[in-house]
């Protein structure tokens, strides 16, 4: 009788989940985790996204920003303003 041989591994369920989906933040350049889709659809996390992509009407331009920055923001930002938080 011929012996079956298997090749490859076994995959544990971490490697079939996805990790959580991150974003650079646009101001600082921390990555910054963006919470649900896939990334939590096979698990009970609740983690809160960190940021969120701006579109300003000053200027037209969209940027991701971590909610740290967005609180630096002045009134009616534009792109300048997001550069200087990367000076700062």
């Amino acid at each position: 009788m011929r012996q079956r041989r298997f090749v490859g591994r076994a995959l544990s369920l971490e490697a079939l989940i996805p990790a959580m989906a991150k974003e650079t933040c646009d101001g600082c350049g921390e990555q910054v985790k963006i919470a649900g889709g896939i990334a939590n659809l096979w698990t009970l996390e609740h983690d809160a996204t960190g940021g969120m992509t701006l579109e300003f009407d000053s200027d037209g331009t969209e940027h991701f920003l971590c909610f740290d920055c967005i609180e630096r923001l002045p009134d009616d930002p534009n792109a300048e303003d997001v550069a200087a938080l990367r000076e700062s």
